[in-house]
């Protein structure tokens, strides 16, 4: 297979490619089929302590827990045709060698879940992670992507296609393709873990839960730094801090966390599993690259740049103003400082007249929900 051909192959097929797992002949690649969830330490491992160093059940070892079944007995209700598993479904310790290995070995989509702690009590917030290429703290310099493709050429997972059939090989360094292949993989697995990690900033991160300074952390965290699938991990909020740690603790709070997490994963599943259904049986003639679509001019009655509209969806790539997602409304995009894509309806002078026009808007989009831009910054007014 030529370098050219093998580059398209991957190219067309770079989802399959996630769902061709190794080890996991049950897996289809027709979709997302399974979905690995992972509660935060256990056993001798307690995790962050709650406020009550003392008692038992309310660590983040227990809420995570709690948590991660509750959302999992909602996808497997929802959805009959995904198979959910957990690295611990009871209190015992896992190591994180092995929580990396269940989700190399079996996931279409990797979650982690935890609650976050600090000696400074009013340390609060929210944040979602995902694995970027390169770490940009301080002493920290070590290339992630490197990793990656390293951990999948001792795994022998890359896969490449022959004829009909999709087939496991190993990685060569020395020939250009297997480094093309397998660079065009990891960056499928980065793009399709910043959609995930999108939908749940979306879905989740609403009161009584707040955002922290950088709500979408690309820095390494613990177990992503070994995993070579799509893959995000959830710091809750804070059980050292009095107001989050009461919240946490709730089977209701609970409950609405885990439903706001199964709200993120219905909007993911439809997006990921639309991959699947295109036809490649032909190839296209080459088109032109694609140009950055030219941003909606402002309002100009609407003063000092900022302007209120409201938020129908996110994500990690543009869509053209005339996409049949926004189901024939005038939408424009707004790129973040995270490089996520905030689409948008309307630009009102004020949150009222933004208002005005929510119910329209949700008759198409049941989540939307009324932002503040300026900039490249949007907010809940």
């Amino acid at each position: 297979m030529t370098i050219k051909n093998r580059v398209i192959t991957i190219i067309a097929l770079f989802l399959m490619m996630l769902a061709c797992v190794s080890h996991a002949s049950a897996q289809s690649a027709n979709g997302l089929s399974t979905v690995v969830i992972d509660p935060g330490h256990g056993g001798k491992d307690p995790g962050a302590l709650g406020m009550n160093k003392s008692s038992t059940g309310y660590h983040e070892k227990d809420i995570v827990l709690s948590i991660s079944l509750l959302l999992g007995k909602k996808i497997e209700s929802a959805f009959p045709e995904v198979k959910v598993m957990y690295t611990r479904d009871t209190d015992v310790f896992i190591t994180r060698n092995d929580r990396a290995q269940m989700a190399n070995t079996y996931a279409d989509l990797f979650i982690s879940i935890h609650c976050n702690g600090n000696s400074n009590l009013s340390a609060h917030g929210t944040s979602v992670h995902i694995l970027g290429q390169r770490s940009k703290r301080q002493g920290n310099e070590k290339d992630y992507f490197a990793q990656n493709q390293d951990v999948a050429q001792r795994r022998n997972n890359l896969m490449i296609v022959e004829g009909d059939e999709v087939k496991q090989t190993s990685i060569d360094a020395s020939e250009t393709s297997d480094v093309i292949s397998s660079s065009l993989l990891w960056k499928a697995i980065y793009e399709s873990s910043l959609l995930f990690a999108t939908e749940v900033i979306d879905k989740l991160i609403k009161d009584p839960l707040t955002p922290r300074g950088i709500v979408l952390d690309q820095e390494v965290v613990d177990v992503l730094a070994y995993t070579s699938r799509p893959a995000v991990l959830l710091e809750l909020g804070f059980v050292t801090n009095t107001k989050e740690y009461n919240y946490l603790k709730t089977a209701a709070a609970q409950e609405e966390i885990a439903e706001r997490l199964f709200q993120a994963f219905s909007a993911y599943k439809p997006v990921y599993d639309s991959y699947f259904n295109i036809d490649f049986s032909s190839q296209p003639a080459p088109a032109a690259l694609p140009q950055e679509p030219e941003k909606p001019q402002i309002d100009p009655s609407v003063s000092e740049g900022s302007y209120y509209g409201i938020q129908v969806m996110a994500g990690s790539r543009e869509l053209k103003s005339d996409d049949s997602a926004f189901k024939g409304h005038a939408a424009h995009w707004v790129k973040t400082d995270s490089g996520i894509y905030k689409y948008i309806i309307g630009q009102h002078s004020s949150k009222e007249d933004a208002q005005a026009n929510v119910a329209n808007v949700k008759k198409d989009f049941p989540d939307a929900f009324i932002v503040k831009v300026k900039g490249n910054e949007v907010s809940r007014p």
